[in-house]
């Protein structure tokens, strides 16, 4: 047999057959978020939980995030890999009268440096453990699948009796599962007007918190606390024990504003260069009649009336003008380019060079 003018002999090389993959990813995925939000079923916890309230999941099974990650693995990852300050690794702290407080250093985060912060009383806050944990990184990866969107990580180690952060909310939907020690936490309703904000708060004075918490309780290991975007939270670990959790994150900017931030610009330039109306110049007086130095003017109201009209005319006009599959797919393009790769399974890692040496792959056979 020839291919592309070498001569194999058939006999040398038995025929490798290709695996087929027998996992499914959506289903995976589903069963991911089945377990980080069990007893609830996920869809009793999108419909009642989910960006509406504060939850807190008490499981009293101090195993039930095992192997997800430890402290023993963050100091592993400090040895052996070149963690940096503010890139990998945050050190804070937090007291009522100094407030909140970064200690990083310039360049890498040397394991005894951290360690010396941490044992005087600074949290250590890694920001990207999905690259150095294969735990972390398998869960990111399968509840990407469930949010359709990028689901982040990161790993928050508080020594005893401290608060490493400032009560604050977050612009993000966050699930913070207890895996090591105990932290007790307070978490407030969204201030009038700032629910599911945008970009996340201003460091804040507990003074600034009016009312009471709308849950007060302690995260013990297995435990989960999931807090909407805009819900104000601070946390503390006990005296006596230091604290780990984990926290995932997702649906930063994933909004149908930030959808139509993309949306109403294109369509504006499809209006404008297919309709007349909206090339339409402005009326020659509408600077007599419009703007606030005008709005309580009664002996302007036709003009301001039939103004508005017009306005509003085009606007829903606009709509025929959208290209929203096209968009949608830009918008979906951009979210996977900042997501993570999928997980493969072990079928689908026979596929790569990982999986087979060069050796195997080029006994292939092509053709009959």
């Amino acid at each position: 047999m020839t291919f592309l003018g070498i001569m194999i002999e058939r006999s040398k090389f038995p025929v490798v057959k290709m695996p087929t993959s027998t996992s499914d990813s959506l289903a995976d995925s589903w069963k991911c978020f089945s377990r980080m939000v069990f007893p609830y079923k996920p869809e009793e916890f999108m419909t009642e939980i989910w960006e509406q309230k504060a939850a807190i999941i008490k499981r009293k099974k101090f195993d039930y995030y095992d192997g997800l990650f430890s402290t023993n693995q963050l100091a592993q990852i400090l040895e052996k890999n070149p963690i940096r300050w503010g890139v990998n690794l945050d050190v804070t702290s937090w007291t009522k009268t100094e407030g909140r407080q970064t200690h990083n250093l310039p360049g890498r985060a040397h394991p005894a440096q951290v360690w010396d912060f941490y044992n005087n009383g600074c949290s250590v806050r890694m920001l990207n453990p999905a690259t150095y944990s294969n735990s972390v990184y398998e869960m990111c990866s399968n509840l990407q699948e469930f949010f359709g969107c990028f689901v982040g990580s990161n790993i928050y180690l508080t020594p005893p009796a401290t608060q490493g952060f400032a009560p604050h909310y977050d612009d993000v939907e966050v699930f913070m599962l207890q895996v090591e020690g105990r932290k007790r936490w307070k978490i407030y309703k969204p201030f009038e007007g700032e629910e599911l904000p945008r970009t996340s708060s201003r460091n804040y004075n507990p003074k600034e918190i009016k009312g009471e918490p709308f849950i007060y309780e302690i995260l013990e290991p297995g435990d989960m606390l999931y807090v909407p975007r805009g819900w104000i939270h601070q946390g503390e670990a006990l005296a006596g024990e230091h604290s780990l959790h984990v926290t995932i994150s997702t649906y930063q900017k994933n909004s149908w504003i930030d959808l139509l931030e993309n949306v109403v610009p294109n369509a504006l330039k499809m209006a404008a260069k297919e309709d007349e109306d909206f090339r339409r110049g402005l009326p020659t007086d509408y600077k007599l009649f419009m703007g606030l130095q005008n709005s309580d003017r009664e002996d302007v109201a036709p003009q301001r009336e039939e103004f508005m009209n017009t306005v509003g005319h085009l606007m829903n006009r606009l709509v025929d003008y959208c290209e929203l599959d096209k968009d949608v797919d830009e918008f979906a393009r951009l979210d996977m380019h900042r997501s993570f790769p999928p997980k493969l399974t072990k079928e689908e890692i026979q596929r790569t060079v990982k999986g087979k040496n060069q050796s195997k792959v080029c006994q292939i056979v092509y053709g009959p």
